[in-house]
């Protein structure tokens, strides 16, 4: 797995699949387990025909269909050597493993336009290390299995996507630092190179911070330290999973992507570990069928999704290090 932005972005929402991987592992390069859960509420299932890529879109429902969606996930990273040096950079080898299982729970639907379930897991070595007082390298090789069911006898190599990727991560100040690289898979069937980008800010006094990052999906994250034990702020996100999978002779994703966007209280329970909610809505959660060949990230004129529904996550993660 590893990234897809959105359909603003060059149908970023449909190469979502194709960073996620990667760009998880990035963020959790300590010893840290972080465990996540999604709901989405129910929703229409919407048809979306555009003429052009700036064209005006015509959106139709499909039938009576509707749905709901839970994701539930699990992501645990463990250093294997890590030292630091007279400047406090660290160097470290790592080992990050994690999976997604995403429920979809779909009513009425007359066409198989979407299937029940998508199981992920990943695993990667990473390695972290200084170039020189202000510039880093995070590397990785990893792989991944993405499936439409949980039955680990069903794994073919079909299932499976091989991950490597490289970013260059700059300390431009002690409140600013900013990353770019580039991540290789092989989700259309050879490699092939996707972007990856970084950028942190955060305010000297800590308390104010402006968090945007083109990781896991995309990320916008705003908040405010009221005091030890609490944060409150607002954010964005575009992410999702995907699957491989036969259908109809030919290979074919699956992919589950979604923009959500709300109120994010965030409550540290103790040393190290803090539980972020997010009550909000989901604007848009794409969940279609598309071809594994490369034409499909430019393919605007279809697109299914389910509409505007409310949303709820609540999360736990716990950082050895802190």
């Amino acid at each position: 797995m590893i990234y897809y932005l959105s359909n603003s972005l060059l149908t970023i929402s449909k190469k979502t699949f194709c960073i996620f991987f990667f760009t998880t592992i990035i963020q959790n390069v300590i010893s840290q387990i972080d465990l996540k859960v999604e709901y989405f509420g129910t929703s229409n299932y919407m048809h979306e025909v555009k003429p052009s890529f700036f064209g005006s879109s015509e959106k139709n429902r499909v039938g009576n269909s509707k749905g709901e969606s839970k994701v539930y996930q699990a992501n645990i990273s463990l250093p294997l050597s890590l030292s630091v040096n007279e400047k406090g950079q660290p160097k470290l080898w790592a080992i990050a493993f994690g999976g997604t299982y995403t429920n979809l729970n779909n009513y009425d639907f007359t066409e198989p336009h979407v299937i029940p379930e998508i199981t992920n897991f990943n695993i990667g070595l990473v390695h972290v290390r200084p170039l020189n007082e202000k510039l880093s390298l995070m590397a990785i090789l990893g792989g991944s299995l993405n499936m439409v069911h949980s039955n680990i006898n069903q794994i073919s190599l079909n299932n499976a996507l091989l991950n490597l990727g490289a970013v260059f991560i700059k300390q431009v100040n002690p409140n600013f630092k900013a990353g770019l690289g580039v991540a290789v898979n092989n989700t259309f069937g050879y490699p092939m190179i996707l972007p990856v980008v970084y950028i942190k800010w955060t305010t000297q006094k800590k308390r104010f911070s402006v968090n945007f990052s083109l990781l896991r999906g995309a990320e916008i994250n705003v908040k405010y330290n009221l005091n030890k034990t609490l944060n409150i702020g607002v954010i964005a996100e575009n992410k999702g999973q995907g699957a491989f999978l036969k259908r109809n002779a030919k290979n074919v994703i699956f992919t589950h992507q979604y923009s959500t966007f709300g109120i994010t209280p965030e409550i540290k329970l103790a040393k190290g570990l803090s539980m972020p909610i997010v009550v909000g809505f989901s604007s848009r959660r794409n969940a279609q069928f598309r071809e594994r060949k490369l034409s499909t990230l430019f393919d605007y004129k279809h697109s299914y999704f389910f509409d505007l529904a409310p949303y709820f996550s609540v999360r736990m993660k716990y950082n050895f290090g802190k």
